[in-house]
């Protein structure tokens, strides 16, 4: 009768074992899951800031290099008045502003 009891604690003991391993089973994918999705959008985000900034500075440089061009050409061409105007502090501006005499 006392080994009924014990074994009626046991098989209750490792039911209840079983239950909460599930519950840490379940939980735990359910914070993988999440974990994964928020690296995913994260790296997504970090991509389209990426681009965005990539795209930026190539418009930036591309559109002075293409001014400086231009004046060259005129230069060139023997229009000696064209005047170079430098709005940034880059490396660009640095090489079109004038240097002392």
């Amino acid at each position: 009768m006392a080994g009924d009891k014990v074994g009626v604690l046991i098989t209750r003991g490792v039911e209840s074992n079983l239950s909460q391993a599930g519950d840490y089973h379940r939980n735990s994918l359910a914070q993988a899951r999440t974990a994964l999705w928020t690296t995913g959008v994260l790296i997504v985000l970090g991509l389209l800031v990426s681009v965005a900034t990539s795209c930026h500075l190539q418009r930036t440089i591309t559109r002075q290099l293409r001014r400086s061009v231009e004046i060259a050409d005129e230069i060139a061409a023997g229009r000696l008045d064209q005047q170079i105007e430098t709005r940034s502090r880059d490396e660009l501006a640095c090489c079109w502003t004038p240097w002392p005499a």
